[in-house]
């Protein structure tokens, strides 16, 4: 296995997976002029395992796949702009070394090929663009839930009805979405992706498309990215957590009302559904120490609490949204939405009634509740456990503050998002704020991802940067929700620096 510095990108390393006797790929991509190719993604798939293993070629167009089990595969490419026939039937047996060779032909690069940050960029300016890119794009991609269709306007109106109702604790209820801006995205979607497209074929056919293309230093070139498929379709797995066992505990933010767990050793995923009548959007699915596995339903305003000895789900009504959940180790469980403390012995919410909005949680050392407010004004703040006492600092930038997280012994750090371009550094022992510059920052750990359409298809995956594998986030197609930097950064495209 390659020695790789660590990258920072997805959060935590929680564990060092690898397979005994595991099998190697390697193999060289050259352009269709016969030239070493870089950065074009080699995918291994097994089928057995439902699991896709991406790498990237470097810059002499070498790649390597490792730490494969043994099984069939397909070897296939992924590089916008250009093609190659993918080589199946490849079986691979313990500790077996294979080599695959690509050339690359070129082709024509698709609406569905783009980025969303490219997408922003190169579709046109007209009535409803920056509603779709407020209120959908946060979440999934323009790609192959729009980009693959032409719909006409009757066809989209019955699409967006059916997301606003799907997703109306994401639309109506926490930030509004009226029938004007519903007849906004109507009217946007038809004109970019109905019938009569004014769109060119290819996005690549605007004189400023060249401008749009990102590039990747070398160092995330050496990222590897490992998908695991969902059960079914109508799946949208949220961030995952892993539990003491090593298993991830993944929420489905969408229509299917399931959580599930996840084993990365063996490739196997077990789902239950909640009591739930209606889109439950399960954002968080977090393990406590007792085995059991709290749920953050934030369609129902609802916890759920999965009991590991009964297999059943238990939840608990209240009338703030749910949001991302933090198990205190006092036994309580926080929750954003509205920020919230529930205790489980007399089963009462008590409401922070000072942050009434908020997104982002992290618990430090002390036991300290931490807190972000996603709003255009938002705050960083933080709650005494004990006596409830809010405290906030207002960052340099308070572009819609929504990621957080707090490092062991270093300063709490927050994220903005989807317009914000910048994070947030507070040192905890002297209470001062400092900006942490963005176009350079972000560049610093922006990264290809396999796919660009995200939000569409449903898997989760693991990031490896060097021999140690990452924390399973989510993905639905592929880890973005770009519009960010993942949120993704917002230069999409890039994989995220995950402070959920």
């Amino acid at each position: 296995m390659r020695s790789l510095a660590p990258l920072g990108v997805l959060g935590l390393v929680v564990f060092a997976s690898s397979f005994a006797d595991a099998a190697t790929i390697t193999g060289t991509v050259k352009g269709p002029d016969g030239a070493p190719f870089r950065a074009a993604f080699v995918q291994a798939r097994h089928a057995g395992l439902k699991m896709t293993v991406s790498v990237l070629s470097d810059n002499q167009g070498k790649y390597i796949v490792e730490n494969l089990p043994a099984g069939d595969y397909q070897l296939s490419i992924r590089a916008v702009g250009y093609k190659a026939d993918a080589k199946s039937g490849l079986t691979l047996a313990a500790d077996q070394n294979v080599a695959q060779d690509f050339a690359l032909q070129a082709a024509m690069i698709d609406w569905t090929d783009i980025s969303i940050y490219q997408g922003l960029q190169l579709l046109p300016e007209a009535r409803g663009k920056r509603t779709l890119a407020e209120n959908c794009l946060g979440c999934h991609g323009f790609q192959s839930k729009m980009a693959a269709f032409r719909r006409d306007e009757d066809e989209w109106r019955v699409r967006v009805d059916f997301m606003r109702g799907a997703m109306r604790a994401s639309l109506a209820d926490r930030r509004g979405f009226s029938d004007e801006q519903a007849d906004e995205v109507v009217s946007y979607l038809s004109h970019v992706f109905g019938k009569n497209s004014v769109l060119p074929k290819s996005p690549a056919d605007l004189p400023y498309y060249k401008d749009t293309v990102l590039s990747f230093n070398d160092e995330a070139l050496r990222i590897v990215y490992v998908d695991f498929d969902m059960p079914g379709p109508t799946r949208f797995p949220w961030t995952a957590h892993p539990d003491k066992e090593g298993n991830f505990w993944t929420p489905q933010y969408g229509i299917s009302n399931r959580f599930s767990r996840f084993n990365p050793t063996l490739g196997q995923m077990q789902e239950w559904p909640v009591p739930n009548q209606g889109p439950a959007l399960i954002h968080s699915a977090v393990p406590a120490p007792d085995g059991s596995v709290w749920l953050a339903e934030a369609g129902s305003k609802k916890l759920g609490r999965y009991d590991p000895v009964t297999g059943k789900v238990t939840e608990y009504q209240d009338d703030w949204r749910k949001h991302t959940i933090r198990v205190h180790p006092d036994g309580s469980i926080w929750s954003t939405g509205g920020l919230t403390r529930f205790d489980p012995k007399t089963e009462k919410f008590t409401h922070i009634t000072e942050v009434p909005t908020a997104y982002g949680i992290a618990l430090d050392q002390q036991g300290t509740v931490w807190f972000t407010e996603m709003t255009k004004t938002g705050t960083i703040g933080k709650v005494d456990p004990k006596t409830l006492k809010v405290t906030k600092y207002i960052p340099p930038f308070r572009a819609r503050t929504s990621r957080f997280r707090i490092p062991t012994a270093r300063p709490t750090r927050s994220a903005s998002g989807p317009t914000g371009r910048s994070g947030t550094r507070r040192n905890r022992a002297t209470s001062s704020a400092g900006s942490i510059p963005s176009p350079a920052r972000w560049s610093n750990i922006r990264c290809p991802i396999p796919t660009t359409a995200c939000g569409t298809s449903s898997s989760i995956r693991r990031v490896t940067s060097g021999t140690a594998r990452r924390r399973t986030t989510r993905s639905a197609t592929s880890i973005c929700r770009t519009g960010s930097a993942t949120r993704t950064p917002a230069e999409g495209g890039a994989a995220r620096k995950d402070f959920d």
